[in-house]
């Protein structure tokens, strides 16, 4: 779901940010979803 809206803001904007803050985006993303998991 995250991952859909990030996705979804990204496209929708039709300019792509730059990787900074795409990596930051994915890691907050992939943090919270494997937060729980990894303990």
């Amino acid at each position: 779901m995250a991952r859909r809206k990030a996705f979804g803001r990204n496209d929708g904007g039709g300019a792509r940010p730059p990787r900074s803050i795409t990596v930051s985006v994915w890691t907050g993303t992939w943090t919270r979803h494997h937060s729980w998991a990894g303990r």
